[in-house]
């Protein structure tokens, strides 16, 4: 059986479902630092994907976290 690599296209198309339906459909707003825990990915590939989902008016950031150390996280 022969398999072809998905496009680059196909891999944010996964990644933004998996954020949507995945992740804050059933645990509600996370950082965007969690979600990448959450889903094992680096926080640039997630930060990106967020920002396309923002762009698309499909998800929306409600403001700064409340964390008691480091900088403080955007909730998408």
């Amino acid at each position: 059986m022969k398999y072809s690599a998905k496009t680059q296209s196909n891999v944010k198309i996964d990644n933004q479902r998996m954020i949507l339906g995945g992740v804050l459909f059933e645990k509600g707003p996370l950082s965007r630092a969690d979600l990448a825990k959450v889903l094992n990915s680096s926080k640039p590939t997630v930060s990106k994907n967020v920002e396309g989902l923002i762009a698309e008016k499909m998800i929306y950031e409600t403001g700064k976290a409340d964390n008691s150390i480091g900088k403080k996280s955007n909730a998408p």
